[in-house]
């Protein structure tokens, strides 16, 4: 099974992240739901979960003070170390990507919440504060696509183990990934001007 990277903003000091450290399972509904209202069949098969039914109201509270939130939701796929790749001169390189890098924390996510606070899959979820995602957003703005254009080289990308490119879990090309950055761009600049973190989900 492929490892896929969906992000999720997410308003600055939401109380559902403190409220994930005490109740983990939290941090799955927001993996599986977002913001999104939930369906009648999801609330019915949930009936009497408590901790389900808190999740529920918070959201809806949520979403009715951040309009469109729910919809401010992207997911990468298991492009994202071809992602890294062509943003991260360490990936190309060889060399090990660093967690502080704004490129991997804006792709693979920011700090962990709690080592008990993970995705469906076991991954912990991270959170890009508000702060971090102003910054993220101004990076992208500026990028040279030309120069992105120029790293792209599937064979070398392939000799690089970059995940996803040889196989048969992804079919990349320069298209795709350039779609994919304009995709981060949108979505990290409308949480910014949102004043939302980020959350990434590994699932």
């Amino acid at each position: 099974m492929a490892l896929e990277y969906t992000l999720q903003s997410i308003p600055h000091n939401c109380g559902l992240v403190d409220a994930a450290r005490t109740h983990p399972e939290i941090g799955e509904f927001l993996e599986l739901f977002g913001f999104a209202d939930v369906s009648f069949e999801d609330l019915k098969f949930r009936a009497g979960d408590g901790v389900f039914a808190r999740f529920v109201a918070e959201v809806k509270a949520i979403r009715e003070a951040n309009g469109g939130i729910e919809d401010r939701r992207l997911n990468i796929g298991n492009r994202w170390d071809a992602l890294l790749y062509l943003l991260l001169e360490e990936r190309r390189d060889g060399g090990r990507v660093g967690e502080y890098t704004w490129q991997s924390r804006a792709i693979c996510g920011g700090d962990i919440i709690g080592t008990s606070v993970s995705s469906t899959r076991g991954v912990p979820i991270r959170l890009l504060s508000a702060f971090e995602t102003k910054k993220v957003a101004g990076e992208f703005s500026s990028l040279d696509h030309e120069e992105i254009n120029e790293q792209f080289d599937l064979r070398k990308m392939v000799d690089a183990g970059v995940y996803g490119s040889g196989n048969g879990t992804a079919v990349l090309s320069i298209d795709v990934l350039k779609r994919d950055i304009e995709r981060l761009t949108d979505f990290y600049s409308s949480a910014a001007a949102n004043d939302e973190g980020v959350l990434t989900f590994c699932t």
